[in-house]
């Protein structure tokens, strides 16, 4: 299971691409996904959900009590085209949320296939909602819903954990089995020969795919050749790449095991407990 931060120290109003400042959320609930919203940034945590307003820095709590979501321990977000925000959780399904309160799908009221382990999530350039869970990736197209298996529902560990979608509306796929390709709804697994787990995915302005591993570190990844960025060749300070993204200028940051890292494309920045004292 990846876990995008822990402690927990997020980026606030300067934005990843300049100075950084850092809001410490004290109460130790462990951070697993960021949506970045206009001047918000939506927080999922394992205690509900955060709203952080990046202009004031004050902070708005969500959970099942007062907005219903469906399970305070929150895996993944993503925005749709519409302004709502989906929830995946760890035990309780997912959730639909307007920014007031939060419609819950799961086994019981919808064809939702796994009600746990909901690690993956994002919506394609077509406003469906892809979520990936346990055994399952799942298409929602806001009437009906479509599940593809993505492996046999005795195995001991499936994991997706991140699901991307390219300009040409093509699917890429992190699981624990490797890199999936999602073409007209049939999934590829271990697409070209990728057979190591992978956490995360991003796609840089030339829509080259980056991919980050479980221990393998940073792979550019051009649809033929691969570059392998590892703590032997560069200044990465762990092979293991819980998450990553691209700024508005083009770095791409890495959120490691052993702290944050951003890459410009020639000089790596490393941002750990050392730098932050």
């Amino acid at each position: 299971m990846k876990k995008l931060v822990c402690g927990v120290l997020l980026l606030t109003s300067q934005g990843i691409a300049q100075s950084p400042e850092w809001v410490n959320l004290t109460n130790g609930e462990k951070v697993s996904a960021i949506v970045s919203v206009g001047g918000d940034l939506w927080i999922g945590t394992d205690g509900g959900l955060v709203k952080l307003d990046r202009t004031t820095e004050s902070l708005t709590f969500y959970n099942r009590a007062n907005a219903n979501l469906p399970d305070n321990h929150i895996r993944c977000l993503a925005m749709d085209s519409s302004g709502n925000l989906w929830i995946g959780t760890q035990y309780s399904g997912i959730g639909k949320f307007d920014g007031r309160t939060c419609q819950v799908f799961n086994m019981k009221n919808s064809s939702l296939p796994n009600d746990q382990w909901n690690t993956a999530m994002t919506a394609d350039p077509k406003g469906n909602v892809w979520v990936g869970s346990f055994n399952f990736i799942v298409k929602y197209d806001g009437k009906s819903w479509t599940k593809i298996e993505t492996g046999s529902s005795i195995s001991a560990y499936i994991a997706i954990n991140d699901i991307l979608f390219d300009k040409t509306g093509n699917g890429w796929i992190a699981a624990s089995w490797g890199l999936g390709r999602m073409m007209t709804d049939a999934l590829i697994q271990g697409y070209d020969d990728f057979k190591n787990e992978i956490y995360s995915l991003a796609l840089d302005k030339n829509n080259v795919l980056w991919i980050g591993t479980n221990g393998k570190g940073l792979i550019k990844y051009n649809g033929a050749n691969k570059t392998v960025f590892d703590t032997s060749n560069s200044p990465i300070p762990c092979n293991t790449i819980f998450h990553m993204k691209f700024d508005s200028k083009g770095n791409l940051w890495l959120a490691t095991y052993e702290g944050l890292v951003k890459f410009d494309g020639t000089n790596w920045t490393v941002y750990n407990s050392s730098w932050l004292h």
